[in-house]
């Protein structure tokens, strides 16, 4: 079995120092919370079975996702670069992820779309992560507000803050949680609603997905 390992990178350097014996995947996840999100992702990293690949969170301050899509992109530039100019394979980051809430930034279809150009792959919250955890109790499928979603989430977890850790008491419920994230995507597209008016909607399933199977992205 591959040993576990995990990462956090700020403003250091995400080469890998040391010698390296075998190639691993890696997975870089460009956060745009400090807090929740990180922590999240390293549990659920933690908990899964197959640990395939080398996990690094950067969790950067940010003012909006455009800052966060364009560092992914500086991140996958220079691994890039990196690459070619070693053909070391562990200097290749297979995968960057960029994890950020609609909530109500501008230029969020700006920063979709620079994602998209640049091979980012995008788990977006609408209107925040919080969404993503309160599906694993119950379905949610009419508009739901930012501070409705944290209401509703504390039924299920009380106490629950941003500065909180609840996270371990989720319920494993991944697929159950996934389905109905589905769901409300595809009842977007049968109303014709489209981001980011689709509140409440969430693509931290596919995140979740690659964690837990490996970085080839899920598809809906």
């Amino acid at each position: 079995m591959k040993s576990r390992r995990t990462a956090r990178a700020g403003s250091a350097s995400l080469r890998r120092r040391g010698p390296v014996r075998s190639v691993r995947e890696r997975i870089v996840i460009v956060c745009e919370g400090r807090k929740t999100e990180p922590e999240y992702l390293r549990y659920v990293y933690s908990t899964t079975a197959s640990l395939v690949a080398e996990l690094v969170i950067v969790d950067e301050p940010a003012t909006s996702p455009k800052q966060l899509v364009e560092r992914s992109v500086s991140i996958k530039r220079n691994s890039d670069q990196e690459l070619r100019r070693t053909r070391d394979p562990n200097t290749a980051t297979e995968h960057v992820w960029c994890v950020f809430d609609v909530d109500e930034h501008l230029f969020i279809r700006e920063a979709c779309g620079q994602a998209a150009a640049h091979g980012i792959h995008l788990a977006v919250s609408n209107p925040c992560v919080e969404l993503w955890f309160l599906l694993h109790f119950r379905p949610q499928t009419s508009y739901i507000s930012r501070s409705e979603v944290f209401i509703q989430l504390k039924r299920h977890l009380p106490g629950y803050e941003k500065s909180a850790q609840r996270i371990a008491d989720l319920p494993d419920v991944h697929d159950v949680a996934k389905k109905r994230a589905i769901a409300l995507d595809r009842k977007h597209t049968g109303d014709g609603t489209n981001f980011p008016e689709n509140i409440p909607s969430t693509g931290m399933w596919k995140l979740v997905d690659v964690l837990k199977s490996g970085p080839h992205p899920a598809q809906s």
